[in-house]
């Protein structure tokens, strides 16, 4: 990534992300500050294009598909769920890049990784 600064990457598209990578786009998008390699601003542009590439990847319609717990638990892997935590949760995300859209409720994914994980099992073993 260093040799092509300029390329797009999507560096969740990768197997493996370069060590503490979340940590730091999350502190940079939840705190609006500069504590790693991201600016606030990056911070935020990043996590906007990992919301809009799921958003195409698991075939969202709409922002307001992100209000429906159950299907997010059905399309959107785990490992995806956890990273939002890194943001603050989903709720935060969302709100914090779409501050105009009118949600019917608040956006789905809101608790503890622990919750997501207690949701999706017993979403698959029902």
């Amino acid at each position: 990534m260093k040799a092509y600064p300029h390329h797009d990457w999507k560096v969740w598209k990768f197997e493996h992300t370069p060590r503490g990578y979340w940590i730091d786009l999350g502190a940079n998008f939840v705190w609006e500050t500069v504590i790693s390699p991201f600016s606030p601003k990056n911070a935020r542009d990043t996590v906007q294009r990992y919301v809009e590439d799921l958003a195409a990847e698991y075939r969202s319609q709409s922002l307001s598909d992100w209000e429906d717990e159950q299907l997010l638990l059905e399309r959107l892997p785990l490992k995806h769920l956890r990273h939002f935590e890194f943001f603050g949760g989903l709720a935060l995300v969302l709100t914090r890049l779409y501050p105009n859209h009118h949600w019917t409720q608040k956006p789905a994914l809101i608790g503890t990784y622990t919750f997501h994980f207690s949701r999706r099992k017993s979403c698959h073993n029902s």
